[in-house]
This record gives C-alpha cells, structure tokens and sequence, in this order.
C-alpha cells in the first residue's frame, strides 16, 4: 500500500518547543512555592502530559497543578514562543520533499498546537484540524480531520524527521 499521508508529533519533531516548555513550567511552579530544578524538571517531565506532571505534583509536593498557575504557564509560553521558537532544523525542506499530505498527531492543546505552527512557519499544517473536544477524552491522541476511511483508531504511529534528515530518530513520544 502506498503512504497516503504522514503524520508527525509537534513538539521536539516540528517546534523546538520543548526546552522552552519546561522552563515556563519550572518558573511557573517556583512562583508558586514549588522548587524543581531544570535539571529535575526535564528528567521528569519533558514529553509528559500537563495531566501527569499534575499527578506526579500531587504524589511528590501534595497538591497538583492549579489553574491559576496553568493560565500564568500558558501566558508565559506563549510569549516564550513568540520570543524564541524556531521550528526543528530542516524540517521545512524534509516536507517540503515528502511530497504528501501532512497533519499533526499530538497530546498538546489544539491552541497549542495552532500557536505552535503558527510561530514556527509551519501554520499550513494546521489546515487539517483536531477535535476541539479534546478534553473529554483522557490521554487520546489529537485526532485527525481525515476522510472517514483514513482516520486512525486507538494509538497513533508517529513519524520521526530524524531519519530523513540524516540522523538518529529523538526518543520516542
């Protein structure tokens, strides 16, 4: 069967927005009287979900994510992001190359996501749109705005640039 379309992660895969993440996050919980080192934070939680960093707090600091602390992180992300994200090396051209249609699978916020590609140069991508219901559904992949005979169930296989670029894949999502 010939590849129809190819589907990539957002964050570290298109956006190198995940160190940038992790700071907003540390600072974040600083103001708000939690102490974790950069060095910590992205042991722990870089490529976790807000919804397991927020159960990790509880478990380790006896209180989770507060929603206060989430708008402050998410105002401050997305100033980070206007200021410094850039997209992953290389990446315009690999898909630029593929020659085939494109979309984003992710855990992120579809706002996220969006301001994402947006920012990095990449905002074509998001012409395919995900379920703004998202939310409803604990730990689903960002589902796809596909015809119905190409929508994915359960899991989604995401594609690594790193191959295609001429290097070793990043860790898997």
């Amino acid at each position: 069967r010939p590849i129809r379309l190819v589907i990539f992660d957002c964050d570290g895969v298109l956006v190198d927005s995940e160190v940038l993440a992790v700071r907003t996050l540390v600072a974040a919980l600083s103001a708000d009287g939690i102490d974790i080192s950069l060095e910590n934070a992205f042991r722990d939680f870089l490529g976790r979900s807000l919804s397991s960093i927020s159960d990790w707090l509880l478990a380790h600091h006896g209180r989770p994510l507060s929603a206060s602390v989430l708008e402050a992180m998410r105002g401050e992300l997305y100033a980070l992001y206007r200021a410094e994200l850039q997209p992953m090396a290389g990446i315009q051209q690999a898909i630029a190359e593929l020659g085939l249609p494109v979309c984003v699978a992710s855990s992120s916020q579809p706002e996220r996501i969006a301001v994402s590609l947006d920012i990095g140069g990449l905002a074509e991508i998001n012409d395919v749109h995900g379920d703004r219901n998202r939310d409803q559904r604990e730990q689903q992949p960002f589902p796809l705005s596909c015809e119905p005979s190409q929508k994915l169930h359960g899991a989604c296989s995401l594609f690594s640039v790193g191959p295609a670029l001429g290097r070793d894949s990043p860790r898997s999502s």
